[in-house]
């Protein structure tokens, strides 16, 4: 796995065990698509965006996946 991705996500969030902050980078980021910076700013963001909450954080990728698909449909 990227060290640098789980550095991101030890960071924000300490307190996660390895199960958890690999389906944080699996389920709420690029990983492990994208570059390592991109999932480290991914990481970053939905740790601002959450207040460090990681259930928050599954529920805004959630909402925004569910939002890029709907318009996805809507632009075919």
């Amino acid at each position: 796995m990227c060290q640098q991705c789980l550095d991101a996500v030890n960071t924000h969030w300490p307190h996660l065990e390895a199960g958890q902050r690999s389906e944080l980078l699996w389920n709420c980021t690029a990983f492990p698509f994208g570059d390592p910076d991109i999932i480290e700013s991914q990481v970053a963001e939905l740790a601002r965006r959450s207040g460090g909450n990681v259930s928050l954080a599954f529920r805004i990728a959630d909402w925004e996946l569910e939002y890029e698909m709907q318009n996805a449909d809507s632009d075919a």
